[in-house]
């Protein structure tokens, strides 16, 4: 996978899918599917501040592997997951 994306990119892809997971657990989850991610909370994962996690995030959208939206008041990361997209990569089949 880290071929197809930046090492970094499969860090921050496997800590959104924990993410995830942990609010589809929950039903968490936003009614189309999303769920939010601070700067705080992937800063340990990844140690890079936001220009930097944003740039590495944009890789995951340009790869069309995920979705982020900007909502709420104070505004927050919203995330949804390209399913089918992820697998296709993780078992190496063409996106």
């Amino acid at each position: 996978m880290a071929r197809i994306i930046s090492p970094e990119a499969a860090i921050i892809l496997a800590e959104l899918i924990a993410e995830h997971c942990l609010w589809e657990k929950n039903n968490m989850l936003t009614k189309d599917g999303f769920f939010f991610c601070t700067e705080e909370k992937l800063k340990p994962v990844i140690n890079r501040g936001l220009e930097a996690q944003n740039k590495i995030i944009e890789q995951l959208i340009e790869n069309n592997l995920i979705i982020k939206d900007v909502r709420g008041e104070p505004k927050k990361r919203y995330f949804k997951l390209k399913i089918k997209n992820i697998e296709k990569l993780y078992f190496g089949k063409n996106l």
